[in-house]
């Protein structure tokens, strides 16, 4: 791809991710703006999980860019919060976190719990926490993988990039986030290692 033609992809990602950001912040916020008047807002998740798997078929071998298209959205996303939601405050005392108690209790990890379930994302908690080396989060009833059958292999990668932009804005420092176990390759849940780099 022309470095011109990456440019213009990168900063209609960013204004879409802004966009929807803003629309998800107002579900959040309880105040939703119906977006279908005549159909609703709502999509079966097999329709979901049908443009998914096309998308993942479609880039076969491509897993980086579906990764890495997560994780430009999660990204702008988590931006977007910072500048709409009082979450720089959140942000701060989850970074300041020293036990596994502290961080998921966290005001950050309430809202985020709450996005992902308002927004039909999954049921989000975390199940470790290593102060400035690791966080692991599970996804009970993930969107992307959820009621797929045993396919043997792990197939979230658009979530995988989705929670690393997410926390390499709320953390504040480079991560790499990498998927342990899915619903796909015949786990209970989708499990997500958060390494941070920095």
């Amino acid at each position: 791809m022309a470095e011109e033609e990456r440019a213009e992809t990168e900063d209609l990602i960013n204004f879409l991710a802004r966009d929807i950001g803003q629309k998800i912040m107002q579900l959040y916020g309880g105040k939703p703006e119906k977006i279908r008047k005549k159909l609703g807002d709502h999509v079966h998740i097999l329709e979901l999980q049908n443009r998914l798997t096309s998308i993942v078929l479609f880039t076969m071998g491509m897993k980086a860019a579906v990764m890495g298209a997560g994780q430009t959205v999660g990204s702008a996303m988590a931006s977007y919060m910072t500048l709409c939601c009082d979450v720089t405050s959140k942000m701060k005392k989850f970074q300041q976190a020293k036990t596994l108690k502290e961080a998921k209790n966290s005001e950050l990890m309430k809202m985020l719990k709450e996005l992902f379930e308002k927004t039909g994302l999954g049921i989000l908690d975390m199940e470790e926490f290593e102060k400035d080396e690791r966080i692991v989060l599970s996804i009970e009833e993930c969107v992307e993988s959820a009621g797929l059958p045993n396919v043997g292999k792990k197939v979230c990668y658009y979530m995988s990039g989705y929670l690393e932009g997410l926390f390499s804005v709320f953390l504040g420092k480079e991560v790499k986030c990498r998927e342990l176990k899915c619903v796909a390759k015949g786990d209970k849940k989708c499990v997500f290692e958060i390494e941070i780099l920095e």
